[in-house]
């Protein structure tokens, strides 16, 4: 864990993306309910819970990151984070029940993208959004960690009826693609 948390919380990874610069991307309301979708170290969770007054869902399948965020929150006093553990391919929320997912590197651990996806779907509300950030699979890249490049993206979150909003480019390696639930 130690070393999963000094990649999470490293320098680099903050300098090449602010999470304040993250949920910039997206408008989400002041009361609207948020899923934090593979929470880790809080990296949106905490910085959305100080903006909004709704619930922010910290979601997580590993109990030592959700242990973290909640002694971050506790030292912060954010009272609108609320812990889940669990898996992302059987969410624990009813059908319609949040406004925003986001879902920051961590789609490609996914063993099907595709149930994830229509998990997702199923969660949200009509005319909720997904923000999905990734880093996209490049052909000449070295890093072997597992990627979901732009195109298999954008082609899954298709095929579970989720419509494309918007599309950007915070750095050369990362993409953020938010879409809507009809």
């Amino acid at each position: 864990m130690i070393r999963k948390k000094a990649y999470l919380e490293g320098k680099e990874r903050w300098e090449a993306l602010p999470p304040e610069k993250v949920l910039e991307s997206i408008s989400f309301g002041a009361y609207d309910h948020l899923l934090d979708l593979g929470a880790r170290t809080g990296y949106l969770t905490l910085p959305a819970a100080e903006k909004k007054q709704g619930q922010i869902y910290a979601f997580d399948r590993d109990p030592e990151m959700l242990e973290l965020i909640e002694t971050k929150a506790d030292k912060a006093s954010p009272a609108n984070i609320t812990i889940v553990q669990g898996e992302m391919n059987e969410l624990p929320f009813s059908d319609a029940s949040v406004e925003v997912v986001l879902a920051s590197l961590v789609l490609h651990e996914a063993l099907s993208l595709e149930s994830v996806l229509e998990e997702i779907q199923r969660v949200l509300l009509p005319g909720g959004r997904l923000m999905i950030v990734e880093l996209e699979a490049f052909p000449s890249t070295s890093h072997k960690a597992p990627r979901v490049s732009l195109k298999q993206m954008k082609e899954a979150v298709r095929r579970v009826g989720l419509q494309r909003i918007k599309l950007f480019f915070p750095t050369d390696n990362f993409y953020i693609l938010t879409s809507e639930k009809n």
